[in-house]
């Protein structure tokens, strides 16, 4: 187990690279940063306190198995393949204020069902939820003419089962 102590602003790349018998981290609200690769190979981590202001790059990258990934109320991007290879994650809470969801961020998460996207997204990258093989269904907290003026990158949805997009107004499909 480890527990960042309340001060300290971000956890640097690589910090617990390959950390294969980590299973517990509790990280305070004073860190608005995880860079890259911080937790990757962590492959038995379960538990994250707390919450990040901005997810870089396979800053958790899992094989490990974190099931839930709930961002603090602060956070304004989620990077590229933050949640990449995430196998065992099954539950996202993205906050208000986001804007975007980069390229691969879910990337493989295949047992995520459902996922809730707010109004304030503007853009969502390269298969930032391909082979998401289980989701079913994405509520955007926004209406249907919100949604389609979200910048979506090729391939956004790659590889996803069927889904139905949840609005404000009405349903879309895949």
């Amino acid at each position: 187990s480890v527990s960042i102590p309340d001060g300290i602003k971000y956890i640097c790349a690589r910090a617990f690279y390959d950390c294969r018998s980590l299973r517990n981290v509790s990280i305070p609200e004073s860190v608005t940063k995880i860079e890259v690769s911080a937790f990757e190979g962590c492959e038995k981590l379960i538990k994250n306190d707390g919450g990040i202001s901005y997810v870089d790059k396979w800053a958790v990258n899992c094989e490990s198995i974190v099931s839930t990934a709930e961002l603090r109320a602060d956070t304004v991007g989620i990077a590229n393949y933050a949640f990449n290879y995430c196998i065992y994650l099954k539950t996202v809470t993205i906050p208000d204020g986001v804007k975007s969801i980069g390229d691969h961020a879910f990337g493989e998460c295949r047992k995520i069902t459902d996922i809730i996207i707010p109004e304030s997204v503007t853009s969502i990258g390269e298969n930032a939820f391909g082979k998401c093989v289980g989701l079913t269904s994405i509520t955007f907290n926004g209406t249907k003419e919100e949604w389609q003026r979200i910048e979506k990158r090729d391939g956004w949805k790659n590889n996803t089962g069927e889904f139905t997009v949840y609005c404000t107004d009405g349903t879309l499909a895949k």
